[in-house]
């Protein structure tokens, strides 16, 4: 219902938007980046100031629209108020197929006794998916080369501090030597690498804190040198008129100011889960019945998110392949065990009938691996990804300010040395992995350092995905309890005492490690248990 129906509403239409940026407790619009705390609007007392009954809006610049109006564009001396992301459903979208299979082999060893070994699978097609159709052109050519692998050529130069040399795509982009953008430096890739290098606006050639492509691409294509049509990504066009004069057009789908983004939702996502499980069970064995089960998996997909999901996009919509990679619902291995067992006659005479007769002990044990948070809501990845960094930008996705991206993964340069589990007392020598528990210091990893420099940050062109730097996820167990204990007073009157704990040991499980390029003080960080402390809960009931 979300994409047919609710999804053709919130296509981009005309509005005369009125936006304060920057809104002051007085009343007064101060841009991005000069208001605090204590100066913004917000509630509170009339008599400091604050009036949270009266929003500092200002009124529309015009009872009626201009016609043709074009948010974001420069009409009668003014920029008008951009829009936010148009989405809309794609012509050709359908809903998702998903076929699965399973066969099972059961064998009965006795009366009380089962065992049952099968296989699980399934397979999705068609799956929901969002593209930004203003995603940078990273395949763009220009001057006989491609726009990502002129961006791979010139970040590898400035990593390893090697001499720059001319790449074909920025010379024919950009004007050639003697163009405004490029005049006073040996080339015109040499004024990309003093602008957009880490002298200038730092947004490529780091590996740890990621390139911002987009941002790169957006301020390249506003310089007045910029030979393949104004695109302006991030900011609004000065253009009336898009596609003539200054402005020519070239086939690049951008929204310009106009809009922040354009969300394509489309139907070309895929997945697929493969699972073996062995279970065994007993019945009534003396007075004890037990299940248990294991479970081997492996839950692969381009990306997933609920079919109510807006303003998702891919990390390359020219190759849905960057994304394909473990799911959230991937768990490797899943052990539970829970039994019932009830000692003893089920009838009570006497004294000590009424004593030793009637209980039930029923715990249940699960032991899984995980990646994510143990009880958020689902068992985690079985894994847990190193962030590469710049989740919105290392190629291109989109404005970091409109819709979800997924996260980029960061990138394995060395043989992975952080083991399986958790560290406790780690005392590091430098600023990486320095932030944690004061009184255990406890680490995903014995040598943070270490760990984080076998992994750098995604690149454009050299890198084909965005689900790479997987490190093993940590194991979580859980024992639950419940004890009952049934009283029979007499024909009409009986009792029931029972108690439940949860986490009944209060064992601590930890929580998936911080794994953030961008974050080197925080990295393995545990920020604590994944369950919940001990909880106990007593009831009593009464028949008659």
């Amino acid at each position: 219902g979300v994409d047919l129906v609710l999804v053709p509403l919130l296509g981009t239409g005309l509005g005369q938007a009125v936006q304060c940026i920057g809104a002051s407790a007085t009343g007064q619009c101060l841009g991005a980046g000069a208001v605090n705390d204590t100066t913004a609007f917000r509630i509170g007392p009339t008599a400091q100031g604050f009036d949270g009954m009266s929003a500092p809006l200002g009124a529309a610049p015009s009872a009626t629209l201009p016609q043709p109006y074009f948010p974001g564009e420069i009409q009668n001396g003014a920029v008008t108020t951009s829009a936010g992301s148009g989405e809309f459903l794609d012509p050709n979208f359908r809903p998702d197929r998903s076929d699965e299979f399973d066969l099972t082999i059961q064998r009965q060893l006795s009366q009380n006794f089962t065992t049952e070994i099968g296989y699980t699978g399934r397979i999705i097609r068609n799956e929901y998916q969002a593209v930004n159709l203003s995603h940078v052109p990273i395949e763009l050519t220009a001057g006989g080369q491609q726009f990502m692998q002129a961006f791979a050529n010139l970040n590898q130069q400035l990593v390893n501090g090697q001499t720059i040399t001319a790449q074909p795509f920025f010379e024919a982009a950009l004007g050639g030597a003697n163009s405004t953008y490029c005049k006073g430096y040996a080339s015109c890739t040499a004024a990309v690498a003093a602008n957009e290098g880490p002298a200038g606006n730092g947004d490529m050639g780091n590996y740890s804190t990621g390139n911002d492509v987009w941002t790169m691409w957006s301020d390249m294509s506003s310089s007045s040198s910029w030979t393949l049509g104004r695109t302006n990504l991030s900011s609004a066009t000065t253009c009336n008129t898009p596609g003539t004069g200054a402005c020519p057009g070239n086939g690049i789908i951008s929204p310009g100011g106009q809009l922040s983004a354009i969300f394509d939702n489309i139907a070309l996502g895929w997945g697929n889960y493969n699972s073996v499980f062995w279970s065994v069970q007993m019945r009534n064995w003396h007075g004890l019945t037990l299940q248990s089960n294991l479970t081997f998996s492996h839950s692969l997909g381009t990306g997933q998110v609920v079919q109510a999901t807006s303003e998702y996009n891919v990390t390359n919509p020219f190759n849905f392949a960057y994304d394909y990679g473990p799911q959230f619902n991937n768990v490797p291995l899943n052990y539970n065990l829970y039994f019932i067992y009830e000692p003893g006659s089920r009838t009570q005479h006497g004294v000590m009938g009424h004593l030793l007769n009637g209980w039930s002990f029923a715990p249940i044990l699960t032991w899984r691996t995980y990646g994510n948070n143990f009880d958020a809501g689902g068992p985690g990845t079985g894994s847990t990804q190193v962030n590469g960094g710049n989740d919105q930008s290392s190629f291109g996705e989109g404005n970091p300010y409109a819709g979800s991206y997924a996260q980029e993964g960061a990138i394995p340069v060395a043989v992975y040395t952080g083991g399986g589990g958790i560290v406790r007392g780690v005392v590091t020598t430098n600023s990486i992995g320095v932030v944690g528990n004061k009184r255990t210091q406890i680490n995903r990893f014995g040598n943070p350092g270490a760990v984080y420099n076998e992994f750098r940050a995604p690149v454009l062109g050299l890198d084909t995905t965005g689900t790479a730097g997987y490190v093993p996820g940590l194991a979580g167990t859980d024992v639950d309890f419940s004890v009952t204990k049934n009283l029979a007073l007499s024909e009409r009157f009986s009792t029931e005492l029972n108690a439940q704990a949860t986490n009944v040991f209060n064992h601590f499980t930890a929580n998936s490690p911080y794994l953030d390029l961008t974050n080197p003080t925080g990295f393995g960080y545990i920020g604590g248990s994944g369950l919940s402390p001990r909880t106990v809960e007593v009831g009593l009931a009464v028949r008659w």
